[in-house]
């Protein structure tokens, strides 16, 4: 539904006229009425300029429009500059028809023909528009200041200065919008600012910004570039996501507060299944890649460390299917390279409740760090979150009998008539109904004068001081506080409380919570900062040889003596490939070492 607002009298009183055409101060009026109108889908092909007749947006119009703009720019600035004037020519379009030739609107013909680097720059911005929110973003822009210099690259003296904005690392409502055109409520996404052309000369030459970085500057860190499809405008590699499933090795919440529910301090896993439903394929290559999707991580939708997981980012190469593609002869399975869906990340997040009661949320959004989105990254797909409700499972000091706690968060001290583990596990799981058993403790009641023993084999003091044993819960096998979590569940198995879902390709009976999300176009946290990070994950092969919380320690179930033994075995097997690499070089004239004489002279 469109809106229509009251006219925005705003006269711009001079330009620089060393960009674009030439005009005197005063003849660009700017009085016109403003509409918030949905991004287009489609693109627009032909644009009827008046005084001038129809003309191709992409090889005509917009070549000529930023050569009689910013003519004189770089690549970069020339690239930002078609963007913003495509969507001024889209506004037009969708409110009259048509776009006037002057810079009451933008300026078509000035005595110029396009140059090369202006084809250039339309070419490899085609159907882009600037959006924000689900709205089709005005591109403003100004002259600006020519002395804008780096390192701030800010108009200061121009005539048209005072319209610029400076919206780099702002989101949402702190934007500053232009009074170069209306002023709507806060996170107006209609009016994101004002682009200067000197400035964004400046950007590009002396601080080595793209196109995306420009356009961030001047219209907001959450400024969207839109790809529009049309007849003009060629099939381009889409970031699009669907996501599938959420899963947890804890046990099922039985309620509404939370998906599932476990014990403070226990380990357990998280995991998301999504499927890849643009046209561009996934991938994390080693260092940054260039191609849409060559660099896609698992990401907190804050940005921040997440406070189950400890980590802030997964790396695609965990998963099992480490190449998502989105084409139609792609396998709509999880578990194989080139699959259509893919889940983070192979045999599960590894996790840890916190040691604090209470309702944890973990959020998540795909996000694609390639070079195609300039200095920073590309949000993209649903955000999806899981909801983990921690509760205290510890016997009070100097407890004993039987206790249960149960997956609707209850707990409860069961008959004193109870006298073994066996005992305790079994009237626990009738205990708890229509809930399930999250964990049981027996220890047994001392008496007077006497020893004990618990449901872990234990002794039980009768001095209240003395510190309670380990209890066994129901499904450990080391007489450690919690069973191990799966680590290698079998594709398609039979799903159990607690497993990893199977990879079935309609896995409608896996162990986890169904989702059909597809978050297009959702526009990341308000909170959401970039970090630095550049797709570079120096240790994303090396997240399974440390457990959580480890540090560099000898992990669970094995001792220094076997890790070592391990080791020594590798180094014999590799002095063994030596050998037998040096016999076959001797017999074949040793190549090798030819090579090496001949660079050693």
């Amino acid at each position: 539904m469109r809106r229509r607002f009251l006219p925005a009298s705003v006269a711009l009183v001079g330009v620089i006229t060393a960009i674009g055409c030439t005009f005197e101060a005063g003849d660009e009026p700017l009085g016109w009425k403003q509409e918030e109108l949905s991004a287009p889908k489609k693109a627009f092909c032909k644009v009827p300029v008046e005084g001038r007749g129809t003309k191709d947006m992409e090889t005509d119009y917009l070549p000529h429009v930023i050569t009689c703009e910013n003519g004189g720019a770089n690549l970069q600035a020339l690239k930002a500059q078609a963007i913003a004037a495509r969507s001024v020519a889209y506004y037009s379009m969708m409110t009259k028809g048509s776009i006037c030739d002057s810079q009451g609107c933008q300026v078509y013909s000035c005595g110029k023909q396009p140059s090369e680097l202006a084809k250039r720059a339309v070419r490899e911005t085609r159907g882009m528009i600037l959006s924000h929110g689900g709205t089709l973003t005005y591109g403003f822009y100004v002259a600006g200041d020519s002395g804008a210099k780096a390192p701030s690259c800010k108009d200061y003296s121009g005539y048209t200065s005072h319209y610029v904005t400076y919206n780099a690392g702002k989101t949402g409502k702190s934007v500053t919008q232009t009074s170069l055109g209306y002023i709507g409520p806060p996170g107006f996404g209609q009016n994101r600012g004002c682009m200067s052309q000197w400035g964004a000369r400046c950007l590009e030459n002396q601080k080595k910004y793209s196109h995306t970085d420009i356009l961030r500057f001047y219209y907001g860190s959450d400024i969207t570039v839109l790809q529009t499809q049309g007849d003009c405008v060629p099939a381009e590699k889409t970031l699009k996501a669907k996501a599938v499933k959420k899963w947890s090795s804890a046990k099922r919440f039985r309620g509404k507060q939370a998906h599932y529910i476990a014990c403070a301090e226990q380990p357990l896993k998280l995991g998301f299944t999504f499927s890849n439903v643009g046209s561009a394929t996934w991938r994390d290559v080693e260092k940054r890649g260039k191609a849409v999707g060559s660099d896609v991580f698992l990401v907190t939708a804050s940005g921040k460390v997440d406070k189950l997981t400890g980590k802030k980012r997964f790396s695609l190469r965990h998963n099992d299917n480490d190449l998502v593609r989105g084409d139609r002869k792609a396998k709509n399975c999880a578990d194989k390279r080139g699959c259509r869906k893919t889940r983070f990340i192979s045999g599960g997040m590894k996790a840890k409740a916190p040691k604090k009661p209470g309702v944890y949320t973990s959020r998540w959004r795909l996000r694609d760090y390639s070079a195609a989105w300039g200095k920073q990254s590309q949000g993209f797909g649903p955000k999806v979150e899981l909801k983990v409700k921690v509760v205290s499972c510890e016997l009070p000091n100097a407890g004993c009998g039987c206790r249960v706690w149960c997956t609707d968060g209850s707990s409860q001290k069961l008959a004193s008539t109870i006298t073994s583990n066996a005992m305790c596990k079994s009237v626990a799981e009738t205990a708890c109904k229509p809930a399930a058993t999250l964990k049981h403790d027996y220890v047994a009641c001392q008496p007077s004068g006497g020893g004990g023993t618990s449901g872990s084999g234990g002794t039980t003091s009768t001095d209240p001081s003395a510190p309670s044993p380990p209890s066994s819960p129901a499904g450990g096998s080391d007489g450690s506080d919690w069973p191990e979590p799966e680590t290698d569940p079998s594709p398609g198995g039979e799903p159990t409380d607690g497993g990893e879902p199977g990879d079935d390709e309609d896995a409608s009976d896996d162990d986890g919570w169904e989702s059909d999300a597809d978050g297009e176009g959702e526009d990341d946290d308000a909170d959401f900062a970039e970090d630095g990070f550049t797709g570079d994950d120096a240790d994303a092969m090396h997240y399974d040889a440390v457990e959580y919380g480890e540090s560099c320690s000898v992990a669970p179930g094995r001792t220094a003596t076997s890790r070592f033994g391990s080791w020594a075995s590798f180094g014999v097997g590799l002095a063994a490939w030596w050998v037998r690499r040096r016999r076959r070089a001797s017999l074949s004239g040793d190549v090798t070492g030819v090579g090496l004489a001949k660079l050693r002279q």
